[in-house]
């Protein structure tokens, strides 16, 4: 079951999630059916809750009010269910007054919920964020699927090529060679659910954001129109910017290697936000495996994917040295990508 349905329901995910629920409902009848199914599911174990049964909004912060307005004057009421004594007849408990909500009883209900919240909240959020962190490694495979399934038809069992100069020469255009192959089942694959769409402004329509460009339309794109597509067709992904070999730069072959990063979430600050709160990134690996790299672990791990082994983001100084880039990067950094 998809646990993004839950939250589409409940409506507890971001703007940017909500949308990308939508365009996939728009466009999978089975995942429409499926939405329809859990919607009667969480109908049945979550009835609306009787009104009568809470109190009314807003109740705590005028009873509040009230409370420091009339200080002196609750400090000597008589406490609440004290028995008392009639002069005309046998001492009796009387019945106290009518139940009802006091300010007494909101005072606990605002302490004891402001308690729950505190052990709660903190475990809900890791939660979150580690169902979040799940969600973009299934992302990273199913792309990763996608570039296995074009090496597979590549006579060579190369992954796309991200040319040495010219309009091509950014890590992002993987995405533009596998749409191109037909291999790029959604173009939601290209972006991690832990990061926000939208990379050029809040306002730019995420339909625009989202589009694949053709090579023709890559290599026929203006000055301004080419920037924006180097910068957002990769998505939120780094990928592989390729390798040396006798001063030769060469698009990697797959051979299976476990320690060879493809694919990974990239945390560049300089244009996304850090994915998974800056605790790390998942990285696809040539075998197909997925790992989870802690940011802190990055310089001391044997292949930093971030890098090559002369610490620059730019193509590998070896055929064994995988150094991943941003949508926008060229495979070195003095590479003319127009």
């Amino acid at each position: 079951m998809d646990v993004d349905l839950i939250g589409y329901l409940l409506g507890s995910l971001d703007a940017h999630e909500m949308r990308v629920i939508e365009e996939r409902l728009a466009q999978d009848s089975e995942l429409r059916r499926e939405l329809a199914e859990l919607e009667q599911k969480l109908d049945q174990v979550l009835p609306e809750p009787r009104a009568a049964e809470f109190p009314p909004a807003g109740l705590l912060n005028s009873t509040l009010d009230f409370i420091d307005q009339h200080e002196s004057e609750i400090a000597n009421i008589e406490p609440a269910g004290q028995p008392v004594v009639s002069p005309s007849m046998t001492p009796e408990i009387r019945p106290s007054a009518t139940p009802g909500w006091r300010w007494l009883d909101v005072g606990m209900l605002a302490l004891a919920t402001a308690g729950v919240l505190a052990i709660l909240l903190p475990s809900l959020l890791q939660w979150r964020s580690m169902a979040r962190r799940v969600a973009c490694q299934d992302q990273l495979r199913q792309l990763g699927v996608a570039i296995f399934q074009y090496a597979s038809a590549d006579t060579r069992g190369e992954v796309p090529a991200v040319s040495s100069s010219g309009p091509e020469a950014f890590a992002g255009v993987y995405a533009v060679r596998l749409a191109g192959a037909g291999v790029l089942d959604s173009n939601l694959q290209r972006w991690c659910p832990s990061l926000d769409v939208n990379v050029e402004s809040v306002n730019t329509p995420f339909t625009l954001v989202n589009r694949v460009p053709t090579l023709d339309q890559l290599r026929g794109a203006s000055a301004d129109e080419l920037k924006r597509y180097h910068r957002r067709v990769g998505g939120h992904y780094a990928y592989n910017l390729g390798v040396m070999q006798n001063e030769e730069r060469l698009t990697p072959r797959l051979e299976g290697r476990s320690s060879f990063a493809v694919l990974a979430d990239h945390p560049d600050v300089s244009s996304y936000a850090a994915p998974h709160d800056g605790s790390g990134i998942n990285v696809l690996f040539e075998d197909g495996h997925v790992g989870f790299i802690a940011s802190e672990a990055l310089d001391v791990v044997p292949d930093n994917p971030l890098q090559n082994h002369l610490g620059h983001v730019e193509a590998g100084v070896h055929l064994d040295d995988a150094a991943l880039g941003a949508s926008w990067r060229a495979p070195f950094r003095s590479a003319q990508q127009r």
